[in-house]
This record gives C-alpha cells, sequence and structure tokens, in this order.
C-alpha cells in the first residue's frame, strides 16, 4: 500500500501540482478518502459487464446515511461517441476553481 502524502509531498518536491489518478475502486477510494481529489471525470458506454464478483467503481467505508455522501458540484455532461463523459468537481476542487495560478 502506498503512502498517499508521502507520494504527494515528492510530488510537491519536484513541481508537480496536479496527476492523474487511474484505478480500480480500491485506488479511488483511497484518495477520496483522505479528500485528495478535486476533480472527477468518468465515463460511461452503452456496455454491461456482469460478473457476482465484480469490483466497484469507488471501495471506502459504508456510509450510514446520505448526509455522508460525496456529492459532486459543477456537473458537466458530454456525449462521445455511444458513451458518456461525465467531468465534475468535488468541494475542494471547486475552492481551486477561483484560486489563480502564478505559473501561468
Amino acid at each position: 500500500k502506498i503512502d498517499l502524502s508521502a507520494l504527494l509531498e515528492k510530488c510537491s518536491e519536484n513541481n508537480i501540482c496536479s496527476i492523474l489518478v487511474e484505478g480500480g475502486g480500491k485506488v479511488h477510494g483511497s484518495f477520496l478518502e483522505k479528500n485528495l481529489v478535486d476533480e472527477i471525470f468518468y465515463m460511461i458506454g452503452p456496455v454491461i459487464i456482469g460478473d457476482r464478483k465484480g469490483t466497484l467503481a469507488v471501495e471506502r467505508e459504508p456510509i450510514k446515511s446520505l448526509k455522508e455522501a460525496l456529492f459532486l458540484k459543477n456537473l458537466e455532461v458530454k456525449k462521445l461517441g455511444d458513451s458518456f463523459l461525465f467531468h465534475c468537481f468535488t468541494n475542494e476542487g471547486l475552492n481551486l476553481l477561483n484560486i489563480p495560478l502564478g505559473f501561468l
């Protein structure tokens, strides 16, 4: 298991200010549980794959009520071929949208 804080510290030391996280449910859940996600791209296509032991898109501790769910903001949906791309932000990401980037 990777220490995400150490990973992001190393990125910062090397002037890496943005990373793309692509993985399975455990990877996604780990970043979300530590509030390390600011922007989400999620693709859905017209394919159903059945598997009784299928994996989840996000693995995290069960919530007790809907109030504990992660509510995403500024949703945009684009049709790409037969698929749909959902683009949205977490609260942390929404706050970052208002911070000017000095290096641009």
